[in-house]
């Protein structure tokens, strides 16, 4: 017979992936906000890409090599929400303290398979855009596209080590997200750290030069000046991918120099991943903009009836105005002094001769009109010239 005392232990699902009782079983966790920030960021970027497509079809009729890169981009993207949202099915946003076991693991899992969707995205998505600039300033500046060509090659080299780096530095590789299998091998994590940090760090000069050397070309342009500026304010907003870029620079850099507690880990955790799918989706979506130039002399169906509908709305307000103010017109009139009018016709004097309407009937003259004045006896005193 088992003793009173074991009847009082926690179940298994009331321990943490330590085997110590869960604080707060019931901690709600950041996983919602999560999914709805980054749901819609996401959202986004499908209807930015299929925009572009549709704008390029119209235009053009095929598709250049930038517009099936920035597809695979969004499939990338796509596949680390996919990851993403499954992980906060497991629990992910959660403190660790409050995951049993399994959510733990699972989550992990999760994060673990979401990286390397996420380092190859920030490449393609990137290089789509150097295709696209390149074709756009490239004449007359050749060295602006070898620079180009030799940028995008090094991010790719640092990516591709960066992969091989994260795959080898557990053995077995479940050991990385299962804490109940030891592992045989285990690599310093600093390296995997510091080679993801240089990665990030060229992505953030990246998105830095290619704004500001853009920015220079189209100064240099002969255009109007406000088409200038608009131009530059519209290149300007990739800036903000730099911004969001250095957030997480600076979250990871926190997390290499073990300066993040362990009950804010699960929390922080969650903050770096929706900046890492804003930022993504940031990129995607101004990627897409400088493609989507031609929309505005398309003639598209959706948005040629909802013009036609406003335009409709906007004419029969004014028409509403103007009968408004006709009724108030005839009001003002009818409040006027009455007239006493008889039914007799109006006289014309030209040079002195007078002519009426039977006169001017028999005679069918054309009238000059500089040297008629018209004379009505139904006004008394009122000569009209």
């Amino acid at each position: 017979m088992p003793s009173s005392s074991s009847s009082t232990l926690p179940s298994t699902m009331d321990l943490n992936f330590m085997g110590q009782p869960r604080p707060d079983p019931d901690q709600a966790g950041m996983g919602q906000t999560v999914l709805i920030v980054t749901w819609l960021f996401v959202s986004l970027c499908v209807v930015a890409v299929a925009l572009r497509f549709y704008v390029r079809n119209r235009s053009q009729g095929s598709f250049k090599s930038e517009d099936w890169l920035m597809l695979l981009a969004l499939a990338l993207h796509l596949v680390c929400q996919g990851l993403l949202t499954e992980a906060c099915r497991w629990g992910f946003g959660k403190e660790y303290a409050n995951m049993t076991l399994q959510q733990y693991v699972q989550v992990h899992k999760y994060e673990f398979v979401f990286a390397p969707f996420s380092y190859a995205l920030q490449i393609v998505a990137r290089v789509s855009i150097a295709i696209l600039l390149i074709r756009i300033f490239t004449v007359g500046r050749r060295w602006f596209k070898w620079f180009s060509i030799a940028y995008m090659a090094l991010m790719t080299v640092v990516c591709v080590a960066l992969l091989g780096v994260y795959f080898s530095q557990v053995r077995p590789l479940d050991a990385w997200w299962d804490v109940t299998i030891k592992a045989t091998y285990r690599m310093s994590p600093y390296i995997q750290a510091y080679v993801s940090l240089t990665l990030q760090f060229l992505v953030l000069i990246y998105d830095i030069i290619f704004v500001f050397l853009p920015v220079r070309f189209v100064w240099k342009l002969s255009m109007a000046l406000q088409r200038k500026i608009g131009l530059i304010l519209l290149l300007s907003v990739s800036l903000v991918t730099a911004g969001v870029q250095s957030a997480k620079i600076g979250i990871a850099l926190e997390g290499t120099l073990g300066r993040i507690l362990f009950q804010e880990a699960g929390r922080i955790g969650a903050v770096f991943y929706i900046v890492s799918i804003v930022e993504q989706s940031i990129v995607i979506i101004m990627g897409c903009i400088p493609a989507l130039g031609p929309i505005t002399q398309l003639e598209i169906p959706i948005f040629s009836s909802l013009g036609s509908s406003v335009t409709s709305l906007f004419s029969s307000v004014v028409r509403r105005s103007k009968n408004k103010s006709q009724t108030s017109l005839s009001k003002d009139i009818e409040m006027a002094r009455k007239l006493s009018i008889p039914d007799e016709p109006p006289t014309l004097n030209q040079n002195g001769r007078l002519w009426n309407k039977q006169s001017m009937d028999s005679q069918q003259r054309i009238l000059r009109t500089d040297d008629v004045m018209i004379t009505d006896s139904r006004v008394s005193d009122k000569s009209v010239h």
